[in-house]
């Protein structure tokens, strides 16, 4: 729509003031305009474009070399990760095509407090109707980003969700959506790594012109278990200077209605698609693994170095019986951490 045509035309005047090169385009218009750091020209414009296509370059024509070039190399890639993170914090809720060094942002899962992040495990994404509140556009990239290379991942968590993501369908529109996380973080003990639990709030997000303009916390406890809820501030007033949401009935409105119609859905399904039983019997097959690994060590070193063999062999026993304790802790954990959720919800679909 035109707002989202206003967004795209600020993104290119900020580049132009900065001298960096974009090319512009709208579907089923003739020409694209592209700017050198110079001059605007015009070009024809890709065949079967059928959205707003804007790209921008990390050089700036007033860039120098520098030092063997690498004082414009750093720039270029301080730019680039400036707003990557821009994008991948506001964007993420577009409802067009978003991708930045070939890594897709417009999908629900990039959200950094709720989806793959390096202090939250998604678990599930779910969308609900209600015809009172204004419609919610969804990222054409949902579902499509269900792994990350550079963020690590609950591998048992993993398991018991990663199935019913890979194969949950979302419709393009819906009047809510939401993403249940469990906040893990990896945090090294001794020299490996192990999974530390944390707590979190439940967050809600305003959409507005597929961007996330606004967040402020569901509940007033935090909790293992968390949502995140996004809902549309489409025709809703906001402040000239900071772009911040007003205060107003329809606001109020719209905010009790989302609560109450998320408290009704996750009550019913909000954890169905976790397969626990799965992760445990992940984290158990792992435990096994890595104690009959310890156990053929101390085999072989029994006959060479007798006290060595009796020390892997020790480990194994000990690496099992830890594993074995954990495995259904954590499952334990994420029972009452969804329990806990559902009773937060119910006391903050009040509020508001």
């Amino acid at each position: 729509g035109t707002q989202n045509l206003r967004t795209y035309a600020s993104h290119a005047s900020t580049r132009f003031n900065q001298k960096r090169g974009f090319w512009f385009e709208v579907p089923q218009l003739q020409e694209a305009i592209s700017w050198d750091g110079h001059a605007l020209s015009r070009s024809p414009s890709r065949e079967n474009r059928r959205d707003v296509f804007l790209a921008i370059t990390n050089s700036a024509s007033t860039d120098e070399g520098g030092f063997f070039g690498l004082t414009d190399l750093l720039t270029k890639r301080e730019r680039a990760a400036t707003l990557t993170k821009l994008l991948a914090t506001r964007a993420h809720t577009c409802p067009i095509p978003v991708t930045m060094d070939s890594r897709r942002l417009d999908a629900l899962e990039q959200d950094p407090d709720h989806g793959w992040g390096p202090s939250s495990q998604l678990m599930q994404v779910r969308t609900c109707q209600d015809d009172s509140l204004a419609p919610l556009k969804v990222p054409q990239g949902t579902l499509k980003c269900l792994t990350k290379a550079q963020v690590m991942v609950d591998q048992g968590l993993l398991e018991a969700t990663g199935e019913a993501l890979k194969n949950l369908k979302v419709s393009p529109s819906c009047s809510i959506a939401y993403l249940l996380s469990a906040h893990l973080q990896r945090v090294k003990q001794g020299k490996s790594y192990t999974w530390k639990e944390r707590e979190a709030y439940s967050i809600v997000n305003w959409v507005q012109d597929g961007v996330l303009i606004q967040s402020e916390n569901l509940d007033q406890d935090s909790g293992f278990c968390s949502v995140g809820l996004f809902l549309s501030a489409e025709g809703l007033a906001t402040d000239l200077g900071s772009f911040r949401l007003l205060e107003s009935p329809e606001r109020t409105r719209r905010l009790k209605t989302a609560k109450s119609l998320l408290y009704q859905d996750f009550e019913h399904n909000g954890a169905s698609q976790i397969n626990l039983v799965k992760m445990t019997e992940k984290n158990l097959k792992d435990s096994k693994s890595a104690r009959n690994t310890f156990l053929a060590l101390g085999v072989v070193a029994l006959p060479f170095a007798f006290f060595q063999g009796l020390m892997f062999a020790g480990g194994a026993i000990f690496m099992h019986y830890i594993n074995e304790s954990n495995s259904g802790y954590r499952e334990e954990q994420i029972r009452r951490g969804v329990q806990n959720l559902k009773t937060r919800l119910r006391k903050a679909k009040g509020f508001g």
